[in-house]
């Protein structure tokens, strides 16, 4: 859902998927101290899950400065 969100938005960002990567995912939980997936940086602020109203508020706090 993420991914729809974001490509039906024009948002450009960088996938990562986790399960075919064990490092990342070791190096992520340890960043994020969250098991959960999807997990969304946006200017360096952690999203979990699919919010869509926290990325918006996210973004636009980011191009509003």
């Amino acid at each position: 859902m993420v991914r729809s969100f974001l490509t039906n938005m024009d948002i450009e960002f960088k996938e990562v998927n986790v399960d075919l990567n064990p490092i990342v995912m070791i190096k992520l939980i340890g960043k994020t101290r969250r098991f959960s997936v999807p997990q969304t940086s946006i200017n360096g602020e952690w999203i979990f899950g699919f919010d869509p109203v926290r990325m918006f508020e996210v973004l636009n706090a980011k191009y509003s400065s």
